[in-house]
Protein backbone atom coordinates (compact mmCIF):
# COMPACT_ATOMS: atom_id res chain seq x y z
CA UNK A 1 0.00 0.00 0.00
CA UNK A 2 3.00 2.15 0.82
CA UNK A 3 4.63 1.47 -2.58
CA UNK A 4 1.59 2.72 -4.53
CA UNK A 5 1.06 6.10 -1.93
CA UNK A 6 4.95 6.39 -3.43
CA UNK A 7 3.48 6.03 -6.87
CA UNK A 8 0.99 8.23 -6.95
CA UNK A 9 3.37 11.07 -5.41
CA UNK A 10 6.31 10.64 -7.98
CA UNK A 11 3.72 9.77 -10.68
CA UNK A 12 2.79 14.00 -10.59
CA UNK A 13 6.52 15.12 -10.90
CA UNK A 14 7.40 12.46 -13.22
CA UNK A 15 5.21 14.19 -15.56
CA UNK A 16 6.58 17.11 -14.73
CA UNK A 17 10.26 16.15 -15.43
CA UNK A 18 9.21 14.92 -18.90
CA UNK A 19 7.45 18.39 -19.70
CA UNK A 20 10.91 20.55 -18.84
CA UNK A 21 12.70 17.70 -20.41
CA UNK A 22 10.86 18.11 -23.36
CA UNK A 23 10.90 22.10 -23.27
CA UNK A 24 14.49 22.00 -22.71
CA UNK A 25 15.40 20.35 -26.19
CA UNK A 26 12.47 22.20 -27.86
CA UNK A 27 14.57 25.38 -26.89
CA UNK A 28 17.96 23.99 -27.65
CA UNK A 29 16.48 22.83 -30.90
CA UNK A 30 15.14 26.12 -31.57
CA UNK A 31 18.77 28.04 -30.85
CA UNK A 32 20.00 25.43 -33.22
CA UNK A 33 17.75 26.62 -35.81
CA UNK A 34 18.58 30.19 -35.57
CA UNK A 35 22.02 29.69 -35.41
CA UNK A 36 21.80 27.66 -38.42
CA UNK A 37 19.90 29.96 -39.89
CA UNK A 38 21.64 33.25 -39.46
CA UNK A 39 25.64 31.72 -40.09
CA UNK A 40 26.94 32.98 -43.04
CA UNK A 41 23.81 34.54 -43.95
CA UNK A 42 22.66 38.21 -43.91
CA UNK A 43 18.92 38.10 -44.91
CA UNK A 44 17.81 41.75 -47.22
CA UNK A 45 14.64 43.23 -45.87
CA UNK A 46 13.36 45.31 -48.70
CA UNK A 47 10.35 47.59 -48.51
CA UNK A 48 8.74 48.91 -51.73
CA UNK A 49 5.70 50.16 -54.00
CA UNK A 50 4.40 50.44 -57.16
CA UNK A 51 2.01 52.95 -58.95
CA UNK A 52 0.89 51.87 -62.33
CA UNK A 53 -1.86 52.29 -65.10
CA UNK A 54 -4.73 50.49 -63.40
CA UNK A 55 -5.52 47.45 -61.23
CA UNK A 56 -4.86 44.73 -63.54
CA UNK A 57 -1.57 43.28 -62.11
CA UNK A 58 -0.47 41.19 -65.71
CA UNK A 59 -1.92 43.84 -67.63
CA UNK A 60 -1.12 47.40 -66.39
CA UNK A 61 2.06 48.90 -66.60
CA UNK A 62 4.15 50.47 -63.48
CA UNK A 63 4.73 54.23 -63.87
CA UNK A 64 6.40 55.04 -60.54
CA UNK A 65 8.48 52.72 -58.55
CA UNK A 66 10.10 52.90 -54.72
CA UNK A 67 12.30 50.32 -53.30
CA UNK A 68 14.14 50.99 -49.86
CA UNK A 69 16.61 49.36 -47.72
CA UNK A 70 15.14 47.77 -44.55
CA UNK A 71 18.51 47.81 -42.84
CA UNK A 72 19.77 51.62 -44.01
CA UNK A 73 16.94 53.22 -45.33
CA UNK A 74 18.81 56.23 -46.53
CA UNK A 75 19.51 53.58 -49.39
CA UNK A 76 16.45 53.86 -51.60
CA UNK A 77 15.70 54.13 -55.70
CA UNK A 78 12.77 56.17 -57.07
CA UNK A 79 11.71 56.40 -60.26
CA UNK A 80 8.36 57.67 -62.59
CA UNK A 81 8.25 55.13 -65.20
CA UNK A 82 6.45 55.75 -68.99
CA UNK A 83 4.37 52.97 -69.42
CA UNK A 84 4.09 53.84 -73.49
CA UNK A 85 0.39 53.49 -72.96
CA UNK A 86 -2.33 56.30 -71.96
CA UNK A 87 -4.51 55.88 -68.66
CA UNK A 88 -7.47 56.76 -67.33
CA UNK A 89 -8.16 60.62 -65.41
CA UNK A 90 -8.85 58.06 -62.20
CA UNK A 91 -5.44 57.52 -62.05
CA UNK A 92 -4.44 61.15 -62.21
CA UNK A 93 -7.03 61.87 -59.37
CA UNK A 94 -5.25 59.01 -57.24
CA UNK A 95 -1.92 59.53 -57.84
CA UNK A 96 -1.29 62.89 -59.17
CA UNK A 97 0.99 62.05 -62.07
CA UNK A 98 -0.54 63.06 -65.21
CA UNK A 99 0.76 61.16 -68.33
CA UNK A 100 2.71 64.29 -69.50
CA UNK A 101 4.59 63.88 -66.10
CA UNK A 102 5.72 60.80 -67.83
CA UNK A 103 6.98 61.78 -71.08
CA UNK A 104 10.87 61.04 -71.58
CA UNK A 105 10.68 59.44 -68.90
CA UNK A 106 12.54 55.52 -68.43
CA UNK A 107 11.00 52.66 -69.68
CA UNK A 108 11.11 49.94 -67.07
CA UNK A 109 12.74 47.56 -69.21
CA UNK A 110 15.53 50.35 -69.06
CA UNK A 111 15.10 50.44 -65.23
CA UNK A 112 14.71 46.70 -64.26
CA UNK A 113 18.28 45.86 -63.74
CA UNK A 114 18.38 49.15 -60.99
CA UNK A 115 15.91 47.17 -59.43
CA UNK A 116 17.81 43.85 -59.43
CA UNK A 117 20.41 45.42 -58.12
CA UNK A 118 19.07 47.00 -55.28
CA UNK A 119 17.33 43.84 -54.56
CA UNK A 120 20.82 41.88 -55.37
CA UNK A 121 19.17 38.29 -54.82
CA UNK A 122 21.94 36.03 -53.73
CA UNK A 123 21.85 32.13 -52.33
CA UNK A 124 23.56 33.68 -49.63
CA UNK A 125 20.68 35.29 -47.94
CA UNK A 126 16.64 35.46 -48.03
CA UNK A 127 15.05 38.24 -49.61
CA UNK A 128 12.24 39.58 -47.38
CA UNK A 129 10.27 41.98 -49.55
CA UNK A 130 7.27 44.02 -47.78
CA UNK A 131 4.44 45.68 -49.52
CA UNK A 132 0.93 46.59 -48.61
CA UNK A 133 -1.47 43.96 -50.18
CA UNK A 134 1.63 42.50 -51.73
CA UNK A 135 -0.14 39.26 -52.36
CA UNK A 136 -2.66 40.60 -53.65
CA UNK A 137 -0.75 42.95 -55.81
CA UNK A 138 2.81 44.18 -55.95
CA UNK A 139 4.53 40.51 -55.64
CA UNK A 140 2.34 39.56 -59.13
CA UNK A 141 4.01 43.15 -60.90
CA UNK A 142 7.23 42.69 -59.78
CA UNK A 143 7.33 39.19 -61.15
CA UNK A 144 5.66 39.72 -64.61
CA UNK A 145 8.73 42.35 -65.12
CA UNK A 146 10.99 40.23 -64.30
CA UNK A 147 9.92 37.68 -66.14
CA UNK A 148 9.13 39.93 -69.08
CA UNK A 149 12.33 41.64 -68.66
CA UNK A 150 15.31 40.49 -66.08
CA UNK A 151 15.28 36.82 -67.50
CA UNK A 152 18.44 37.38 -69.09
CA UNK A 153 20.66 39.87 -66.99
CA UNK A 154 19.24 37.85 -63.45
CA UNK A 155 20.83 34.41 -65.48
CA UNK A 156 23.95 36.30 -66.08
CA UNK A 157 25.19 37.86 -62.77
CA UNK A 158 22.60 36.46 -60.36
CA UNK A 159 21.24 33.29 -60.03
CA UNK A 160 18.91 32.17 -62.84
CA UNK A 161 14.32 32.87 -61.86
CA UNK A 162 15.38 33.51 -58.43
CA UNK A 163 13.24 35.91 -57.89
CA UNK A 164 10.96 32.74 -57.74
CA UNK A 165 12.53 32.06 -54.13
CA UNK A 166 11.66 35.90 -52.87
CA UNK A 167 9.69 35.53 -49.50
CA UNK A 168 6.70 38.46 -49.43
CA UNK A 169 5.55 39.95 -45.75
CA UNK A 170 2.11 41.48 -46.77
CA UNK A 171 1.18 44.37 -44.41
CA UNK A 172 -2.57 43.97 -45.15
CA UNK A 173 -2.21 40.37 -44.22
CA UNK A 174 -0.70 40.99 -40.76
CA UNK A 175 -2.48 43.70 -39.96
CA UNK A 176 -5.64 41.44 -40.30
CA UNK A 177 -4.11 38.66 -38.67
CA UNK A 178 -3.28 40.75 -35.51
CA UNK A 179 -6.58 41.75 -35.37
CA UNK A 180 -5.27 45.47 -34.07
CA UNK A 181 -7.34 48.04 -36.12
CA UNK A 182 -10.54 48.43 -34.20
CA UNK A 183 -11.86 49.64 -37.67
CA UNK A 184 -11.41 47.13 -39.32
CA UNK A 185 -10.36 48.92 -42.64
CA UNK A 186 -7.20 47.91 -43.70
CA UNK A 187 -5.97 50.49 -46.57
CA UNK A 188 -2.39 51.91 -45.87
CA UNK A 189 -4.27 55.02 -45.57
CA UNK A 190 -6.77 53.51 -42.25
CA UNK A 191 -3.74 51.41 -41.24
CA UNK A 192 -1.90 55.73 -40.79
CA UNK A 193 -4.93 56.86 -39.52
CA UNK A 194 -4.99 54.05 -36.65
CA UNK A 195 -1.27 55.01 -35.78
CA UNK A 196 -1.27 58.74 -36.31
CA UNK A 197 1.10 58.31 -39.29
CA UNK A 198 1.46 60.23 -42.27
CA UNK A 199 -0.40 58.90 -44.87
CA UNK A 200 2.03 58.55 -48.70
CA UNK A 201 -0.90 59.85 -50.65
CA UNK A 202 -0.17 57.61 -53.44
CA UNK A 203 2.95 58.37 -54.79
CA UNK A 204 5.41 55.16 -54.31
CA UNK A 205 7.96 56.84 -52.05
CA UNK A 206 5.35 58.50 -49.65
CA UNK A 207 3.92 55.39 -49.62
CA UNK A 208 6.86 53.49 -48.83
CA UNK A 209 8.21 55.56 -46.33
CA UNK A 210 4.71 54.82 -44.58
CA UNK A 211 4.91 51.39 -45.18
CA UNK A 212 8.34 51.59 -42.70
CA UNK A 213 6.56 52.63 -40.33
CA UNK A 214 3.01 50.89 -40.43
CA UNK A 215 4.91 47.69 -40.31
CA UNK A 216 7.08 48.97 -37.23
CA UNK A 217 3.78 49.68 -35.47
CA UNK A 218 2.32 46.16 -36.66
CA UNK A 219 5.45 44.38 -34.91
CA UNK A 220 4.79 46.07 -31.67
CA UNK A 221 1.53 44.38 -31.64
CA UNK A 222 2.76 41.01 -33.26
CA UNK A 223 5.74 41.57 -30.07
CA UNK A 224 3.23 42.08 -27.49
CA UNK A 225 1.40 38.42 -29.11
CA UNK A 226 4.64 36.57 -29.45
CA UNK A 227 6.14 38.21 -26.14
CA UNK A 228 8.97 38.60 -28.03
CA UNK A 229 11.41 41.88 -28.73
CA UNK A 230 9.83 43.97 -31.67
CA UNK A 231 13.15 45.32 -32.41
CA UNK A 232 14.53 41.38 -32.68
CA UNK A 233 11.49 41.08 -34.84
CA UNK A 234 12.61 43.39 -37.07
CA UNK A 235 15.76 41.93 -37.59
CA UNK A 236 14.29 38.57 -37.90
CA UNK A 237 11.85 38.90 -40.83
CA UNK A 238 11.41 35.11 -41.03
CA UNK A 239 9.86 35.22 -37.93
CA UNK A 240 7.34 37.45 -38.91
CA UNK A 241 6.81 35.17 -42.56
CA UNK A 242 6.33 32.24 -40.22
CA UNK A 243 3.36 33.98 -38.12
CA UNK A 244 1.66 34.99 -41.31
CA UNK A 245 2.39 32.34 -43.68
CA UNK A 246 3.20 29.25 -41.66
Amino acid sequence: MFTHFLKDIVKPFKGLVQYFTYLFYYIIDFIDYLMDHKKDKTDRLIFFDFETTGLNMFHDKIIEYCFTDGYDTDKSIQSLIDPERKFEFIITKITGIYPDDLLGQPKIHEKISEIVDFINPSTNHDTYLIAHNVDGFDAHVLRNNFNRYAEEYVATYFTPYCWRDFKYIDTLILAKKLNCIPSNKYSLKAICEHYNITPGNHRADGDTDALIQVYKMLLQELSNELVLDSEWLYENPYIVHEYIYG
